[in-house]
């Protein structure tokens, strides 16, 4: 009544709001608020304002791995700044600011939020936030935690060693599976990571892998050997470029397949040409090879590189030269390899629950599926 124009309004955000305070009136309103010990942290969006949760009862543990991942985003988007209690007087500043370790000497933008959910969790029928965690599980221990140690592409240095994380959590007793693509012992620096835990006296187990050049020519129906074309394959690292026994290759009369060829394939191409090879010698670049974004371009070693420069997206990638390859337009056009739903993504919704039988029949049609559990109704009597 005093500072404001005689009304008060309490929001959804459990805070109440002042209107009509005038401008000269705004520096006593804050300091009466401070002293009663409320505070207007948060009133114009200058911190994380949510951090939301599935609202519904806790269901299993993974529910309680969420909220409490919930809980830990939002202390630790605690703000370390007293930035609202910055006073001017007569233009100088009368009180001066800490510096903020997280975001500078910038606040986040209005009304930033956070959410963390479950894909099957049907609490929400529309979920649009700033920063949007979907927890895929599946079938790993919800408690477990998941630690990003890779890369992608060519975003970031190869790293020559094991992050410092695995080597961490494993003396610390913990399992620790170290997830690599493919097989680990092909292009995976497997040897230095071995090497490595040998020397940490950390005892481990490789389980064998399917290599990328496998997965992606099955995926193709692609036979990397054949008779009358082929009897040899060669893996090659396409990072690197031919040097002085690049003649060794432009004559190898079986399949060359270049792993991490991407960057370097239109150099690869026509140093192969320049060294004898026949230009319409067949290539194909796999990208995303046996995921719903695989993506296959056909071409021989002269026109393979327009077409990926053109077509291909970011997804890892590798190329394949040789004659083995000139039978892949025909099992593209008449083959049964691709199935009815492959690179499709199916959202199956259940009203009741059901056995995965239909999950898994649909999945056998070669798609993705993402499952919403049950929908269940309540009926309250209020009296």
């Amino acid at each position: 009544d005093h500072y404001g124009n005689g009304s008060i309004r309490a929001t959804t955000r459990e805070s109440i709001q002042f209107h009509g305070i005038a401008k000269g009136n705004l520096k006593d309103h804050i300091q009466k608020i401070n002293n009663v010990l409320l505070s207007t942290m948060g009133a114009c969006g200058d911190v994380v304002r949510n951090v939301m949760a599935p609202p519904a009862p806790l269901k299993d543990s993974r529910y309680e791995k969420i909220i409490e991942d919930a809980l830990t985003l939002s202390h630790h988007f605690y703000p370390k700044t007293n930035a609202y209690h910055e006073i001017w007087h007569d233009g100088e500043e009368v009180t001066r600011s800490e510096f903020e370790p997280l975001y500078g000497k910038s606040y986040l933008p209005r009304k930033f939020k956070m959410a963390i959910a479950l894909p099957e969790d049907n609490s929400v029928d529309v979920l649009t936030h700033d920063c949007a965690i979907v927890a895929l599980l599946m079938s790993v221990n919800p408690k477990a935690q998941l630690i990003h140690v890779g890369r992608r592409g060519y975003q970031k240095k190869i790293r020559p060693d094991l992050h410092p994380s695995v080597i961490k959590k494993a003396k610390e007793g913990k399992t620790v599976a170290r997830l690599k693509s493919g097989d680990p012992m092909i292009f995976g620096k497997a040897s230095e990571e071995c090497h490595e835990l040998i020397k940490a006296n950390i005892s481990f187990e490789i389980i064998p892998g399917i290599t990328s050049a496998l997965g992606a020519a099955s995926s193709c129906a692609i036979p990397l050997t054949e008779k009358g074309s082929s009897s040899e394959v060669l893996f090659l690292n396409g990072h690197k470029l031919f040097g002085a026994k690049g003649h060794i290759y432009s004559h190898f009369e079986g399949t060359l397949i270049f792993y991490m060829g991407k960057k370097n394939l239109p150099q690869h191409c026509q140093r192969i040409i320049d060294l004898g090879k026949d230009p319409k010698t067949p290539a194909i670049f796999i990208e995303g090879a046996t995921t719903i974004e695989q993506k296959v371009i056909y071409g021989d070693l002269k026109t393979l590189p327009h077409k990926v420069r053109e077509n291909a997206g970011d997804a890892p990638a590798l190329f394949m030269v040789g004659k083995v390859l000139k039978n892949y337009p025909t099992l593209k056009e008449k083959g049964p390899f691709l199935k009815s739903l492959s690179q499709k993504r199916i959202l199956l919704l259940r009203s009741k629950p059901g056995s995965p039988k239909l999950s898994n029949a649909i999945r056998d049609l070669g798609a993705e599926v993402f499952e919403v559990p049950r929908i269940t109704s309540h009926f309250f009597s209020v009296f």
